[in-house]
């Protein structure tokens, strides 16, 4: 057990302290203070960290936890704060954030710069672990992800450490670990063989590569059967019934698959049991014998050739462009049997980067209301995760009688989301907003703007709150889209990062998953703005929503 009550308090020059380039947080390579800057701002939304210290001030109530390392503090614990402090010190340091740092700072009077910090010194690395790693695996602090738990334990076993040594000094995990080890090891497997492509490896250097949805793949009893795969009871993977190189060509599918959408936590494919499921594993093992470069027979026999929307040819291999026709080959991407799905070199499907918003945009969170439904020719229920082609409009007829919104309405209800998701993403969020200001016209009580200028679509989120306070669906949703989550998994599609990104980040792209479970979100309130009003507000429309922190 470690004990830090001996340990010495410090205040130290904020230039003496280091964040950790060996975070657990930190996926692939970084190699100076810079490159971990910029890694923490573009992954663990320290922006927004860093405008609660320009708007409250710098609490000083929890040191950061440091070692010495020659002239410099490495930063165990507090490596977001002490990153929101060094980019506000100095926003030139933060590669592609410099100007939303200083206009942030541009927006406090009387900010003062952070200049020294008090800190906890620990006698070196080693003793300080266990006590991050305390904060960090329970509830007191903003959890690691599970494939950060499984990175800080399966990093710690060596020739000196065991398993067993793990679970006795953290008995609260202990029936945990021999999980994490194999997330560990199967994630270290996979960059191994991921070096014998270039594709596969720089996905896996980026923080949509998920290893939750690789866990879902390798726990599967059909998936283990066919690959040979055994753990042990420590959790390290053993597969005895395919050779060295089957393994890395299995592996290295596998990372492609999970680049292209192909295979995530949402795709039929991955459910145990279902018919998908042993189709994608035996197309894989094919892949990894050789017998094939390119995914077949993903689909059962009797579906529907057209169902998929696709040009009716075999799904695409592990390249990087999207597939065309029968067989795309080695260029083209991961799909399922219409050929036109999203290649390796497609958008990411779980959760992606996120980016601060405007003032006059939407604030959205969280909430996981599932896929949507179909107006493709395979209808599937939503929990099938099987998404569609086209958004789900059943449902939500059109009783406004605005011009404009119906042909919005049309557009959209036509607009094919698997060849354009992007596209796609942009109408929503314009048809978010013509249905409100549609709706409030009709009502009698029109959206204005506090200063005159253009109607935004916060402004007309601001009115619809207390309009809609007793409407439980309506403010179901208006939760979601008021509330400042960002990035956990699942969440950040119904976040307003997802909508603004769209409008201002060019490397903002969505898939078809991500389209339909953002309207899935919406959808609710859509349909009683659709449906067109019934009372009018009957409390102040200038009400503010409040933050959700």
């Amino acid at each position: 057990m470690t004990n830090t009550a001996g340990w010495p308090f410090k205040t130290l020059p904020l230039s003496r302290l280091l964040p950790d380039p060996n975070n657990v947080r930190i996926q692939g390579v970084v190699t100076d203070e810079r490159s971990t800057l910029k890694y923490l701002y573009d992954n663990e939304e320290v922006l927004d960290l860093a405008k609660d210290i320009l708007r409250d001030g710098y609490t000083d109530i929890e040191p950061l936890l440091v070692y010495l390392d020659g002239a410099k503090y490495v930063v165990l614990e507090g490596n977001r704060r002490v990153s929101a402090l060094k980019g506000l010190k100095d926003p030139a340091q933060v590669a592609g954030w410099a100007a939303r740092i200083q206009a942030e700072k541009e927006r406090i009077d009387g900010y003062v710069d952070v200049t020294r910090v008090r800190v906890i010194v620990a006698p070196n690395r080693q003793a300080g672990l266990p006590a991050v790693a305390r904060l960090h695996t329970r509830t007191s602090k903003k959890r690691w992800a599970r494939e950060q738990q499984a990175k800080f334990f399966y990093d710690k076993v060596t020739g000196a450490v065991t398993v067993a040594n793990l679970r006795a000094e953290y008995p609260a995990e202990a029936s945990k670990i021999p999980k994490f080890i194999s997330m560990g090891d199967m994630a270290s497997r996979a960059r191994t063989a991921a070096a014998s492509n270039k594709v596969a490896l720089a996905f896996m250097n980026t923080t949509d590569f998920k290893m939750t949805s690789f866990e879902y793949l390798y726990n599967s009893s059909v998936f283990r059967t066919l690959s040979g795969i055994t753990f042990s009871p420590d959790g390290f993977a053993t597969f005895s019934a395919t050779s060295e190189e089957e393994t890395n060509r299995l592996l290295v599918q596998i990372i492609l698959d999970l680049k292209s959408g192909l295979l995530s936590t949402r795709t039929a494919n991955r459910k145990v049991g279902s018919t998908e499921h042993s189709l994608y594993v035996a197309s894989l093992m094919r892949i990894a014998r050789g017998t094939t470069t390119v995914h077949t027979k993903l689909e059962p026999e009797d579906e529907d050739e057209d169902a998929a929307g696709g040009n009716g040819g075999d799904t695409a291999g592990p390249g990087d462009g999207p597939g065309t026709g029968a067989g795309a080959g080695a260029g083209g991407g991961a799909g399922t049997s219409g050929g036109d799905t999203s290649g390796t070199g497609g958008a990411p499907t779980d959760d992606d980067d996120v980016e601060d918003e405007d003032e006059d945009d939407v604030d959205v969170d969280d909430d996981d209301d599932g896929a949507s439904g179909s107006q493709g020719k395979r209808e599937r229920s939503p929990n099938s995760a099987a998404y569609d082609f086209r958004l789900d409009f059943n449902g939500v007829p059109l009783l406004l009688t605005s011009a404009g919104l119906r042909a919005r309405y049309d557009e959209l209800r036509r607009l094919r989301v698997d060849k354009f998701p992007n596209a796609a993403v942009d109408v929503i969020r314009t048809f978010l907003e013509v249905s409100l200001k549609v709706y409030f016209l009709e009502a009698g009580t029109p959206v204005t703007s506090p200063n005159g200028g253009p109607v935004q679509l916060n402004h007309c989120l601001l009115q619809a709150a207390p309009h809609f306070k007793s409407n439980q669906a309506a403010t179901h949703v208006l939760n979601i889209l008021k509330s400042n989550q960002t990035l956990k998994s699942g969440k950040y599609i119904g976040s307003a990062m997802a909508l603004n990104n769209s409008n201002h980040e060019p490397e903002a792209i969505f898939s078809r998953a991500e389209v339909n479970e953002m309207w899935a979100q919406l959808k609710p309130l859509i349909k009683i703005l659709l449906s067109g009003p019934v009372t009018p507000a009957a409390d102040d429309a200038s009400q503010v929503v409040g933050d959700d922190k």
